[in-house]
């Protein structure tokens, strides 16, 4: 896993954290404020990371195709948003449809 965590207050801050594994890569980016237990977290769900990820290192074109670092041609946005211990789930499978770089200027906030 890498990215970036702040602390401020009562509030952690996630950015551009990214993980992955052959068969999944998951992005996660958003605050979860402690003092009132809630979160609003969006990221994107890649499967087959291993496959998207050698089509991403296309030059050029991977880069397009995939939406950059930790993206996929094939992944789904998703957001999490409310309570932490039972936050509202929002998972978008028409992002899969879409291209690396559609998908991040039109299903991510």
């Amino acid at each position: 896993m890498a990215g970036d965590v702040t602390w401020s207050e009562d509030t952690l801050t996630l950015s551009e954290i990214r993980t992955s594994g052959g068969a999944l890569g998951l992005t996660v980016a958003g605050p979860l404020d402690l003092a009132s237990g809630t979160l609003a977290l969006e990221g994107t769900i890649v499967p087959v990371y291993g496959l998207n990820r050698i089509v991403g290192m296309i030059p050029i074109l991977g880069d397009l195709l995939s939406g950059g670092k930790g993206q996929g041609i094939f992944a789904a946005t998703y957001h999490l948003s409310g309570a932490i211990d039972q936050p509202d789930v929002f998972v978008n499978p028409l992002a899969v449809l879409a291209p690396g770089f559609l998908r991040n200027l039109f299903f991510l906030n």
